[in-house]
């Protein structure tokens, strides 16, 4: 009966632990992309639907406990920022990065899914 218990935790532990439930996709963020103002697309979302960007910011002041987003700020524009296909880093605010993301812009909100990120030392 002991034995049962411990591989039935196993059979449920580990999997959580090591995070099987979520597929992690890497991608690279491109060398030669220049980077996009978020004040640009913000201004101008539907000339960035579609479109992938690269964004160089710091993390902002929001919930960084929250698995699948984070705060971006560019000087005075910021915005949550959906991470789609990867875990991100941990995370402090004020902390530099740089995102390369797609931009989704519809009717009255902006979506900007992080496809890969750094964190700048």
């Amino acid at each position: 009966m002991r034995k049962m218990k411990k591989m039935l935790f196993c059979l449920i532990i580990i999997p959580l632990l090591t995070g099987c439930a979520r597929e992690e996709v890497a991608v690279n963020i491109p060398v030669d992309m220049e980077v996009t103002k978020l004040a640009q697309i913000l201004e101008n979302p539907a000339l960035y639907d579609n479109e992938k960007v690269l964004l160089s910011g710091v993390v902002g002041h929001g919930c960084l406990k929250c698995p699948g987003d984070f705060p971006y700020q560019e000087g005075a524009s910021s915005i949550e920022i959906l991470v789609k296909g990867f875990r991100r880093p941990r995370l402090r605010r004020g902390q530099p990065v740089r995102v390369y993301a797609e931009i989704k812009a519809g009717e009255k909100k902006v979506v900007i899914s992080a496809l890969a990120m750094e964190v700048i030392k």
